[in-house]
């Protein structure tokens, strides 16, 4: 149970993590804002949509705000509340008698004002006091204090006064007040009558609601996807502690070469000579004091008046202020005779001694048996060892690198020839373009008895080179421009995928121009080594970027994209072949597709060629004329325009209904090409005819004014 919390934690913590990763740039790229736009729009509503109604007449005088409510709730005239002060005379004549008010002025004018001056005033406040010292104070009379019996008449708090005196305070009734909200009260807030609640929800729902995707991405249905995996517990790896990559890092401080000048050579105090060189220096470039020009000479002004003092003579002249120095010149003994050069040649000259020992060969008992048979003189056979032969030592030669196919190139989606190769017996009949035809190098080999491809050019096939049938072609493309040319190759692959189920990418490793050499001189391998980093690198963008349109739409999921790497122009041209024969193993059409195909021998626009004004017509309303306006329809490719053409007329192709279309080449060409082909012969005819019935109507139009 712990584990399955841990787990469930784990996985929570994941989510939130990559949610919290990806959560702007999926809201900015591929997403919208929902919330930001629904109150974007509301405002734009307000501002553009909704328009304040004023409640009164511009001409009029604005009543008062109080007068609205009085009359939508009948209220009478309001008088106000006039509190009067009630007592008795006896209670005023004892206030005054207790008070003992004084004839004339109040107290508070008569302090503020002096009579007689207006302009002077009398402070409030006494004056202040001088500070007394400490024997002023002692010396000071003070007042006597009250008579004991005065204290305790007093009441010993404010409470026990007011209860002495029978001052109680009066009970005053709490005053209701109704609670309402000032637009229920003014009337100003607008309310929907129940008969309009369902004509405003149909109105809302119709601006609201938009046309519903027919496309789903699958990348961001998140039903869709699996389950996340557990991650997966890390085994235990000793700790190794990072290097610093500077130099000189993990050495002891006592074992660095900074720590040794100081050691071995002892410290020079240098004293600064003249601490001011810069400064002198810097006088010509100074911009407080410029070099100025020669002034205009005089007739009482010599030469040497003209002159600048921060400038030279040319050619100078002015000797120098000391005897010129000579640089000591180190005399070399001279050597007449080489040393050894006039000793006698010697036998062992030039014969390394290391292995040859000095020692005298003692005569024992302890020699060998031929060394004793050598001493009585006798004659043995001695059988002498091989001599080692003299072995040079091998030089350290650098390895060459490695000329194969890197392995992170292959995927499961790259082709492999068969190993060994096997001539065809039968021949395969392709449509290629003029820019295919032009290699002849290629050619030559896609001819051969090792291919056996017989090749039905045409000028174009709208960006591949080789359709092999309706539902395959191959796109060659060289590998090294790949880094510079990958964008086109992508967008290449992204529109080829609508009209393809299967495509085969050739990357040839070789140069462009052994395509167009002959056979015998562009077989050769290339001395260019085509798998560097910058090419495996494209090749990565390649298919992530291929992956990404995927995701975006601009490339057909459902066509499966091959690739294969040919080092030689016949490798090149044995792929094409091998693609050819996988796609005949999965061929649904029970063989009918191939063959001889003899059928791609004729030419469509003589063999069944329409009347002059019927094709005028199939142009004027369809758009189509021949094979390449039919292939350039809608999910149409050139081999599956020409395989129809070639077994029915086009004006007859056009009668039928969009049933008889589908059953008759549905199996050749494929079902949903035929459905997407009906589609678009249904909308030129929709938009001719509704042409057609403006022209009427304006024919009428004018026929009827002619009358008039």
């Amino acid at each position: 149970m712990y584990d399955t919390n841990v787990e469930c934690d784990g996985e929570s913590a994941l989510v939130v993590h990559i949610r919290h990763k990806l959560l702007n740039y999926v809201t900015q790229h591929i997403t919208a804002d929902y919330i930001q736009l629904t109150e974007q729009a509301v405002i734009d509503l307000c501002d553009h949509c909704l328009v304040e109604i004023p409640i009164t007449d511009p001409i009029t005088l604005t009543p008062n705000p109080f007068d609205s409510p009085t009359g939508i709730h009948g209220l009478g005239p309001l008088d106000p509340f006039q509190e009067e002060f009630q007592t008795t005379p006896d209670a005023i004549q004892h206030i005054r008698n207790f008070m003992k008010s004084q004839a004339g002025k109040p107290m508070s004018d008569r302090v503020a004002f002096n009579e007689t001056s207006s302009e002077s005033y009398i402070p409030v406040c006494r004056p202040f006091s001088p500070i007394l010292t400490s024997r002023a104070r002692r010396e000071t009379p003070r007042p006597k204090p009250f008579a004991p019996k005065v204290l305790d008449t007093l009441p010993p708090s404010h409470r026990d006064f007011l209860t002495s005196q029978g001052i109680a305070p009066i009970g005053v009734e709490p005053i209701l007040e109704i609670s309402f909200t000032q637009d229920e009260f003014l009337d100003t807030k607008w309310c929907l009558r129940q008969e309009e609640c369902d004509a405003v929800r149909l109105l809302l729902n119709s601006a609201l609601t938009g046309p519903t995707k027919e496309y789903q991405n699958r990348h961001l249905n998140f039903s869709s996807r699996p389950d996340s995996p557990p991650i997966p517990s890390r085994a235990s790896e000793p700790e190794f502690i990072a290097r610093k990559r500077y130099a000189g890092n993990g050495v002891r401080e006592s074992d660095r070469l900074s720590t040794i000048p100081p050691i071995v050579l002892p410290w020079v105090n240098m004293e600064d000579i003249e601490s001011n060189l810069h400064q002198q220096n810097m006088i010509v470039v100074d911009e407080a004091s410029r070099s100025s020009p020669s002034p205009t000479p005089s007739p009482l002004s010599t030469q040497e008046d003209s002159l600048d003092d921060h400038f030279m003579e040319s050619p100078d002249t002015t000797p120098p202020p000391g005897p010129p120095t000579k640089i000591g010149i180190v005399q070399i003994p001279v050597v007449e005779v080489i040393y050894g050069k006039n000793n006698p040649p010697h036998i062992g000259q030039g014969i390394g001694l290391e292995a040859v020992s000095l020692a005298p060969d003692i005569a024992s008992r302890a020699l060998g048996i031929a060394d004793f048979a050598k001493l009585r003189a006798k004659k043995i056979i001695i059988s002498v060892p091989e001599s080692l032969s003299t072995s040079t030592p091998n030089l350290d030669r650098l390895e060459e690198p490695s000329r194969s196919i890197p392995e992170n190139v292959y995927d499961r989606n790259t082709l492999h020839l068969p190993f060994p190769w096997n001539p065809p017996n039968l021949p395969h009949r392709y449509m290629v373009s003029m820019d295919l035809v032009q290699k002849q190098g290629l050619v030559r080999f896609l001819r051969s008895r090792s291919c056996s491809i017989d090749l039905v050019e045409r000028d174009t096939l709208a960006g591949v080179d080789i359709i092999i049938d309706p539902k395959t072609a191959i796109i060659f493309t060289n590998l090294l421009v790949l880094p510079s040319e990958f964008a086109e190759v992508v967008s290449k692959i992204a529109q080829q995928s609508w009209l393809y189920s299967r495509l085969l990418v050739i990357f040839d490793a070789y140069p462009p121009a052994y395509s167009f050499r002959s056979k015998d001189t562009c077989n050769v391998p290339s001395e260019l080594f085509a798998y560097s980093p910058p090419v495996l690198k494209a090749l990565g963008r390649l298919r992530r970027d291929l992956g990404i349109s995927e995701g975006c739409g601009t490339k057909r999921e459902e066509c499966l994209v091959q690739y294969a790497f040919a080092d030689t122009v016949e490798e090149a041209a044995m792929f094409a072949r091998y693609f050819g024969d996988l796609a005949e193993a999965s061929d649904d059409s029970q063989g009918e597709l191939w063959g001889d195909r003899a059928w791609l021998d004729g030419d469509v626009l003589e063999v069944l060629r329409p009347s002059a004004l019927l094709s005028f017509l199939l142009l004027l309303i369809f758009g189509l004329e021949g094979e390449q306006d039919l292939a350039a329809a809608d999910g149409m490719n050139r081999f599956a325009a020409y395989l129809i053409l070639s077994q029915i007329d086009l004006a007859e192709f056009l009668e039928l209904s969009a049933e008889a279309r589908v059953e008759m080449f549905g199996a050749f060409v494929g079902i949903e090409r035929m459905m997407l082909l009906n589609r678009v012969i249904e909308h030129r005819l929709q938009t001719f005819q509704s042409s057609d019935w403006e022209m009427e109507s304006s024919v009428v139009a004018s026929q009827g004014e002619e009358w008039i």
